[in-house]
């Protein structure tokens, strides 16, 4: 038996249990888009906040792409893999600031929320996308930074599942 050969045969049971994981973070990406769209279309119906229209649109291509990016993962598309690297890294931070704020929560999350008014830590899942401008300041001089330890825990999986099937993949290879 080659060492190719070898390498094929050891990575198989590895790589069956990775998808499996890639198969529940497609499956959150999948729902949290369509939880995500469903709020921006509620926003453009009641014009929630102050959002303009192309906030609204912005929030809709992230959420469609959230589906495609996970109904992608779920069959083991090496581009679906890609953009879910691009979803879960833009979903790892947050930021709140006096005038406006950012945060993308495509599913489930773990955050941990630094603020003025001390650390925090939040569990749930929504679906919420893009740059929002706030009419008035919530709070005067309040400046939130969070992050997402889902996110983070998806795009390190992500990257190290991206590896190893590319490799499995060039060992497949005559």
């Amino acid at each position: 038996m080659t060492t190719r050969q070898r390498t094929r045969v050891a990575l198989r049971p590895w790589l069956a249990q990775q998808r499996n994981v890639a198969w529940l973070i497609g499956i959150a990406e999948i729902a949290g888009g369509v939880l995500a769209a469903m709020a921006m279309i509620i926003a453009l119906k009641q014009r929630y906040f102050v959002m303009s229209t192309w906030v609204i649109a912005i929030g809709l291509a992230i959420a469609a792409t959230s589906v495609v990016a996970g109904a992608l993962l779920l069959t083991g598309s090496a581009s679906g893999r890609r953009l879910s690297i691009g979803l879960q890294a833009a979903q790892a931070l947050q930021l709140t600031l006096p005038t406006w704020t950012y945060r993308t929560v495509l599913g489930p999350f773990i955050t941990v929320e630094l603020s003025s008014d001390g650390l925090m830590a939040h569990v749930g899942a929504s679906g919420s996308a893009g740059v929002f401008v706030l009419p008035v300041a919530l709070q005067p001089g309040a400046v939130t930074f969070t992050i997402n330890l889902v996110a983070i825990a998806a795009l390190a999986f992500l990257v190290q599942y991206g590896a190893r099937a590319d490799h499995a993949q060039a060992a497949h290879r005559p």
